[in-house]
């Protein structure tokens, strides 16, 4: 195996986002780039620096149809579907990964290949307050099933390690399947179609976005190409991230620092 560098890692994700992009454009798919992935698109036209991952988010709809579409097509040959729609995922979203890749993470034993993920988008309550109930009461689920798949011994500190260590324990009693389990149910309460307000459930970051809002994409720049974003891209990350142009002090820049290693031919 071959060790990679920071800038593989970047550019192997990159290339899968690039694949993934073309594929959804060519069989007619919405998503759009979310999250830090956006936020690097928009303040630096590229990754925030510090950061090694992508993120997408796609319409429930068009979710589940790229799963049907991708047992008849794939995007790539060496790319693949993690989703437990298809079975082969605990996650309750789904991952695109690169198989010629290996990857040793510190904080689970799932992410083992590089990927980037893709974050199902439903309907949620119209209703201002019972919609900040609705995605406070998933949000507890999705805090336990990070801790029922997270390694014990592992944190940003040896203390906090060992303070985690009883979380970690009580958490994996309730299992990560059962977290899963709840949160796409959840999840499908409310029909993307039929809500005029959407959000990405099972995430720690729950921004609520007006529906009519998103359908409307436009384009922006990463990493030297166009990618689809919500028109409301602006309102979305203030409303995630405060005052997203302002860089966040360093000891805030927090990176995955993927090991990452390419399979030999």
């Amino acid at each position: 195996m071959i060790k990679m560098t920071e800038q593989d890692v970047k550019e192997t994700i990159f290339q899968i986002l690039l694949k993934f992009s073309e594929y959804c454009d060519e069989k007619g798919l919405r998503y759009s780039l979310c999250g830090g992935t956006l936020l690097g698109a928009v303040r630096h036209k590229d990754f925030i620096p510090w950061d090694d991952d992508i993120d997408v988010y796609m319409p429930r709809p068009d979710y589940m149809r790229l799963h049907v579409l991708l047992k008849e097509e794939s995007i790539g040959p060496y790319y693949q579907l993690k989703s437990s729609v298809y079975g082969n995922s605990p996650f309750p979203f789904a991952k695109i990964v690169d198989n010629r890749t290996i990857v040793k993470a510190k904080c689970n034993d799932l992410d083992n290949i590089l990927w980037i993920d893709i974050f199902p988008l439903d309907g949620v309550p119209i209703d201002k307050r019972e919609c900040k109930k609705f995605l406070k009461r998933a949000k507890r689920w999705t805090r336990v099933f990070s801790f029922s798949v997270a390694n014990i011994g592992t944190g940003m500190t040896r203390w906090k390690a060992i303070l985690k260590t009883p979380i970690l324990l009580a958490a994996r009693i309730i299992g990560h399947k059962r977290c899963m389990k709840k949160l796409v149910q959840m999840a499908k309460t409310y029909g993307f179609d039929e809500s005029e307000y959407i959000a990405y459930v099972g995430g720690i970051e729950q921004t609520r976005i007006k529906k009519s809002d998103y359908t409307d994409c436009v384009d922006v720049e990463f990493h030297g190409h166009m990618f689809h974003a919500p028109s409301c891209w602006d309102q979305y990350l203030k409303d995630t991230y405060g005052n997203y142009m302002e860089l966040p002090p360093e000891n805030k820049r927090y990176a995955h620092s993927i090991e990452a290693y390419k399979k030999e031919r």
